[in-house]
């Protein structure tokens, strides 16, 4: 028995031994360096720093790395591991790769430091070149090779870890160190470039701005320096807000009712501060001051007010609070005051869509609720939106003397009511990616 026990152990440890070779058997796979800013791998910080894979959470996200096939695929794999020790991959295009590179090197010069060009993008070398450590090849597709020693041209039919080989067009087969080559072209110069429609440079959906409204109220968060915008709403109410600085704005409406003389139109001014407090905290102080007639002193009203917004531009929350004024005699400055109370949010649930909800309480003897509650429809610069118009009135007691009182309010009424365009401009808006 035991001379047959010891060869069949033998037999057993030597199929497991060759499984387990089997199992950890490395992939034809090799680690892409986006940027010499992260690395070959990105951490949570530097997921933070430069806005990158929004798709996973702060919390759930540990670390990743972009990987490349080298088989005839040639896909570019993005393998991360999660907070929790779980592992996702999640595939790139050639472009999608190259945005977030685009989209570090911005950031970095948002931030003022010194930008270390990728080597897809070193000096001397045009946009439509990278380097061959980097460069996503794809089999069957021409290239140009630019090495110390010469150049070859042909269609790649094998590529390993050190070489790519080439068929060039009179039939020769050519193997061309990777360590050799200086820059890669494709054969038919075109660029790379984040082109995917609904996708910017960042690797995430393209800009629609800085989240600095809601409808027609004010976030804490403020247009960029350069960046405007041109609002219209009810097609006969149109307006422009412009961002002198980073942290300061003016805006400026004025109504266009048909057959109304224009010193008799609405007026309204709409400064206001912004101070990021950090990334995705912001606090804002404004004034929204209207006059009508604006040529005149005979009416006036408006709010001063503060609030804090938290999130991104394009996901955010908003609380504020103001102090709501009105002249209501003739030519005079005797005023009715309320407190003024702010609750928003927005959300975008797509590259096109988001959801609005804005909301306003004004607590005085008789409080009232007022809100659009809506969608907006967004376009790289342009975007349409379209609320129903929630009011309610809180039930308050009127006192007539002579101990009758009388219960009112408690009623309200929702139904669509608000349709507005904006069209941004300006230099603060990042490039944007072309609609088809």
């Amino acid at each position: 028995m035991k001379s047959i026990r010891y060869p069949l152990v033998a037999l057993a440890l030597l199929t497991a031994r060759f499984g387990l070779a089997q199992t950890t058997a490395p992939t034809l796979e090799r680690p892409l360096v986006v940027s010499p800013a992260v690395g070959e791998t990105i951490d949570r910080a530097e997921k933070a720093k430069y806005g990158l894979f929004m798709f996973y959470s702060a919390d759930d996200y540990g670390e990743a790395t972009f990987y490349r096939s080298l088989s005839a695929d040639s896909l570019i794999t993005l393998r991360v591991r999660l907070a929790d020790g779980r592992t996702a991959a999640r595939p790139y295009t050639q472009a999608e790769f190259l945005a977030v590179r685009d989209g570090i090197e911005r950031r970095i010069k948002e931030l003022g430091e010194p930008v270390t060009k990728a080597p897809a993008q070193a000096a001397g070398m045009p946009a439509a070149s990278l380097s061959a450590p980097d460069y996503p090849f794809q089999l069957g597709q021409s290239y140009r090779l630019e090495t110390r020693d010469g150049s070859f041209s042909g269609v790649l039919f094998s590529m390993s870890l050190t070489n790519v080989e080439l068929s060039t067009p009179d039939g020769t087969k050519v193997s061309v160190p990777r360590s050799s080559i200086v820059r890669v072209v494709p054969a038919d110069g075109s660029t790379p470039a984040a082109s995917r429609v609904g996708v910017n440079r960042s690797g995430s959906y393209y800009d629609i701005g800085n989240g600095d409204r809601l409808f027609f109220g004010p976030t804490a968060r403020g247009l960029r320096k350069n960046e405007g915008v041109f609002h219209d709403a009810y097609v006969v109410f149109p307006g422009v807000s412009y961002g002198i600085t980073n942290n300061f704005s003016v805006g400026g409406y004025l109504s266009l009712i048909p057959f109304v003389p224009l010193e008799d139109q609405v007026l309204i001014l709409t400064p206001k501060v912004s101070l990021p407090l950090s990334k995705n905290l912001h606090a804002g102080a404004g004034i929204v001051y209207l006059r009508a007639p604006f040529s005149s002193s005979s009416y006036y009203a408006g709010i001063s007010y503060g609030n804090l917004t938290v999130g991104s531009a394009d996901k955010n929350l908003t609380l504020g609070v103001g102090y709501a004024f009105a002249n209501t005699d003739d030519y005079s400055f005797d005023t009715k005051t309320s407190v003024v109370l702010q609750i928003a949010g927005q959300t975008r649930i797509s590259r096109r869509i988001s959801l609005i909800s804005e909301n306003y309480v004004v607590a005085d003897s008789r409080p009232v609720i007022l809100g659009l509650q809506g969608v907006k429809i967004n376009w790289p610069r342009v975007s349409i939106g379209a609320a129903a118009l929630l009011f309610y009135e809180f039930p308050y007691d009127v006192d007539y003397g002579g101990g009758f009182i009388d219960r009112q309010g408690g009623q309200g009424f929702f139904a669509p009511a608000y349709i507005d365009v904006s069209i941004r401009f300006g230099k603060g808006n990042p490039n944007q990616v072309p609609q088809k």
